[in-house]
């Protein structure tokens, strides 16, 4: 695993997602998150802002080479089924009312895959339950979801996503070299995507 270091940023606030503090402009949080030499790695979690945070951290990363960085997700509060439910916020994934246990793999393969879409990468350096339950910690299905997304590495709509933006940046600098590596990537994310269907 990368090196996190005693630091982060961390995505969670800004005044907006968790309702604490006098609220910034976009422009300002974004270069408050953008890591740099003394403080490389980046916190988010995909339901601050129902995935809003995620998207601020893809434009305070965007540019910077992978290996100038690290970057932290959680997932595991279901906004996208769930309902808000007051103070509390929304369910987390194992929330019977949601899925069954067998469903649950799925559910983090999915989290997953949007989160690091919207963060505009391919991968996290260390992904994790956020704020897990009882259930969350004790279910074999839930650690055996979290095992497969480690041993998948990289795959789906966020490797394409990723392999199609640098295809257009390539195309529109006229790089030629970069153009057909990027053809490749597009191929390699398809052929990964392929094989999970």
């Amino acid at each position: 695993m990368a090196d996190l270091g005693h630091t982060a940023l961390g995505a969670w606030s800004g005044g907006r997602f968790m309702h604490f503090g006098e609220p910034i402009s976009d422009e300002r949080l974004v270069a408050l998150l953008r890591p740099d030499a003394r403080i490389r790695t980046v916190v988010t979690a995909d339901v601050y802002g129902q995935g809003a945070a995620d998207e601020l951290v893809g434009r305070a990363v965007a540019g910077l080479p992978r290996d100038r960085f690290q970057l932290v997700g959680m997932i595991g509060h279901d906004f996208v089924k769930g309902e808000r439910e007051g103070a509390k916020g929304f369910p987390r994934f194992t929330d019977p009312r949601l899925r069954p246990p067998g469903a649950y793999a799925g559910y983090l393969r999915e989290a997953a895959e949007r989160s690091l879409e919207r963060c505009g990468v391919e991968r996290f350096d260390l992904l994790m339950l956020h704020n897990p339950d009882r259930t969350g910690y004790s279910s074999p299905a839930v650690w055996e979801g979290m095992a497969a997304l480690r041993d998948a590495g990289p795959t789906g709509p966020a490797v394409m996503a990723n392999a199609l933006r640098t295809l257009h940046r390539a195309r529109a600098a006229g790089d030629r070299r970069g153009l057909t590596d990027a053809l490749g990537d597009v191929a390699s994310a398809a052929v990964g995507w392929r094989d999970r269907l």
